[in-house]
């Protein structure tokens, strides 16, 4: 008595279903490594060129205090300026990399490969904010011993002249 070939068949494409689901979560697991990877990369640059930019603006911030202008003041000076800087570097890369992924999924389907991809509302909106959140970290950062330090009339003396 032989087996049923339809019984083979389910069990075939069982087995195969099961190791597209394997192959699928360790591409996932390699994806949240990347992006972890990349997130902590995406920080540590942008920590390093905000302190570099505000440690460069240090005597100005200095002035500002020993004219009275409040911490609050220059952070909030400091985030504006970071905010416009960083939705213009979105907007740019958004863009370029609308117009760099829409040439690359063309040229794939010359090749019959067919990309998914689902961009959403929420997506972008939770990228922006998660950049926008990143650089007002940075800045706290960067400002925090600044902040810190006391305003003498000594070094108010040695700053303005």
């Amino acid at each position: 008595m032989g087996e049923n070939p339809y019984v083979q068949e389910i069990v075939i494409k069982s087995e195969l279903a099961k190791s597209v689901r394997e192959a699928m979560m360790l591409g996932y697991t390699f994806m949240l490594a990347a992006m972890s990877a990349g997130l902590i990369v995406g920080v540590a640059i942008t920590v390093s060129v905000v302190s570099i930019s505000i440690s460069e603006r240090k005597y100005d911030f200095v002035n500002f205090r020993a004219l009275g202008v409040s911490n609050r003041e220059i952070f909030g000076t400091v985030i504006l300026e970071l905010v416009i800087t960083s939705i213009s570097g979105v907007l740019i890369g958004f863009i370029t990399g609308y117009a760099l992924a829409s040439f690359i999924f063309d040229w794939a389907a010359e090749f019959g490969v067919v990309f998914v991809v689902q961009i959403t509302l929420f997506s972008i909106a939770l990228s922006v904010l998660n950049i926008l959140l990143g650089i007002i970290f940075a800045a706290y950062l960067s400002l925090r011993s600044l902040f810190r330090t006391s305003i003498s009339e000594e070094t108010v003396s040695r700053v303005i002249g």
